[in-house]
């Protein structure tokens, strides 16, 4: 790692939900902590901060919420300041516990500053759990396939809402695939019985745009992406996402 490189990627940062054990997990993470060198940053620390007065979901409230943020500030601070080699590359909230999900080279390195910092700190009693390698990153902090496609989903949603849409109202949906010819029409005939419209724009002749209208909310446009994509996966084709214009 360079010596320039923060503790802390400041952008690139993105969220999801998942049920683990029929518990709300809220998960986010670095979209470049999949970049990192594995050999370089072997070792997972997972600290674990009790949440003092966590609600029916296992999350704080609003204004503890900020002094976990102002605690975990502090002890990436303390962290960049030694000069450890780690990355924070999660952050999960569930079962009335925030936990910071770091990769990091050196045990020893790690533990000394994390120890100092939570000296300082006399409201909670915290817990670091150790791993080695990257499996529990893969397994309860990065997404699955289904979980990137609702992450899309969400995005072009809050793009187009910031952008002047109502979102009570329907839009037209342009969802897009790509494939053979032959599979692009065995999947529009599907569609078309779901009842989408085929589009007008025209396109190669390996790529098919289907038009559905609909509010834009999650809960009604997340199952249609997660069921375009199932039948792309069984036909052998690519969903390859969905564009709207403003509607205001």
């Amino acid at each position: 790692m360079s010596e320039s490189m923060p503790v802390v990627n400041p952008e690139n940062w993105e969220s999801f939900n998942y049920r683990s054990e029929d518990a709300l997990v809220v998960a986010s993470f670095d979209v470049t902590a999949d970049e990192l060198d594995r050999d370089e940053f072997p070792y997972c620390a997972r600290v674990i901060i009790p949440i003092a007065a966590p609600n029916e979901f296992g999350a704080p409230d609003s204004a503890e919420a900020e002094v976990l943020w102002r605690l975990e500030d502090e002890l990436t601070d303390a962290l960049d300041l030694a000069g450890v080699r780690c990355r924070l590359v999660a952050r999960l909230t569930h079962n009335g516990e925030r936990e910071l999900v770091f990769q990091l080279a050196d045990w020893e390195e790690f533990r000394g500053p994390v120890d100092d910092w939570m000296d300082t700190v006399d409201d909670y009693d915290f817990e670091v759990s150790e791993h080695e390698g990257w499996n529990f990153f893969e397994d309860f902090c990065w997404p699955t396939d289904e979980d990137w496609c609702l992450i899309q989903d969400r995005n072009v949603i809050t793009g187009l809402l910031e952008a002047g849409s109502n979102p009570d109202k329907e839009h037209t949906l342009d969802f897009s695939f790509q494939g053979n010819p032959e599979q692009l029409s065995v999947l529009r005939e599907q569609l078309l019985e779901r009842g989408y419209q085929l589009s007008d724009e025209e396109t190669d002749d390996d790529i098919l745009v289907m038009i559905r209208r609909l509010p834009l909310s999650m809960d009604l446009i997340g199952p249609e992406s997660l069921e375009n994509r199932r039948l792309c996966d069984e036909i052998g084709v690519e969903f390859t996402g969905w564009g709207a214009a403003v509607e205001a």
